[in-house]
């Protein structure tokens, strides 16, 4: 029950503190799509693309480099 009323009430960590070398600006819009109120996540997945595309990491990831991060780091395995 405690972790239920937690993802009710509290804010989720920001990712950089998990993962430091997380942007700020990608931060905040992954911060947006994890809000408790519908109305301040993004309204569409336009808009959730347009946010992504103007972090300034956005140019250094393809499918490429995305698998590679997933193989080097998957934890499940």
């Amino acid at each position: 029950m405690e972790v239920v009323a937690a993802h009710i009430a509290e804010p989720p960590p920001d990712p950089r503190s998990v993962r430091p070398e997380v942007p700020a600006d990608l931060a905040a819009v992954v911060l947006k799509c994890l809000a408790k109120a519908p109305a301040d996540r993004f309204a569409t997945v336009r808009d959730l693309e347009t946010a992504l595309l103007a972090c300034g990491c956005a140019g250094e990831w393809d499918e490429d480099r995305a698998a590679e991060w997933w193989k080097a780091n998957d934890k499940t395995g």
